[in-house]
């Protein structure tokens, strides 16, 4: 791959745009007819954003408007975050991340918090960008443990 993270392109994307890097980096085992479509993929309050390296997608992830779970406030869940194996640890998913909530910062300022269930190999990753961990271990069937991790919006200045 040509692209260094330094030459991505960091944007909103469609959901047809970030389903084929997302099957293929969180669910392999699908069929290749089968895309990784979650509910909510195609709501208008649901965000997904991609970087690009070129015309190829590299990095995705989507905001769902959804509260965390055993609470009321609004907030956005992080899902379907994936990395092209041949661009991780290159700051990529950094990248996309801090994009992401930025721009969804911006978009509304009144939702203060993310929340995610990440896998547990990616608990480094969240914990490195402000998330802490918010319950115990739980399993998602067919995909393995998983830790709900939580942090507070970008703060941005008026």
């Amino acid at each position: 791959m040509a692209s260094t993270p330094e030459t991505l392109r960091l944007d909103t994307a469609p959901t047809a745009a970030i389903l084929p890097l997302r099957t293929r980096v969180l669910r392999p085992h699908f069929p290749a007819d089968q895309l990784a479509h979650f509910e909510g993929d195609d709501l208008p309050h649901t965000h997904h954003f991609a970087a690009w390296a070129g015309d190829e997608v590299v990095a995705v992830l989507s905001l769902f408007l959804i509260p965390m779970p055993d609470t009321t406030q609004d907030a956005w869940q992080l899902r379907g975050m994936a990395v092209a194996p041949e661009v991780q640890s290159q700051g990529v998913g950094t990248r996309l991340l801090e994009h992401a909530l930025i721009r969804q910062a911006l978009v509304d300022p009144t939702i203060t918090l993310v929340w995610c269930n990440a896998r547990e190999r990616a608990v480094p990753f969240y914990e490195r960008h402000g998330f802490t961990i918010v319950s115990p271990i739980f399993e998602i069937e067919g995909v393995g443990p998983h830790y709900r991790m939580a942090r507070a919006m970008p703060a941005l200045l008026a």
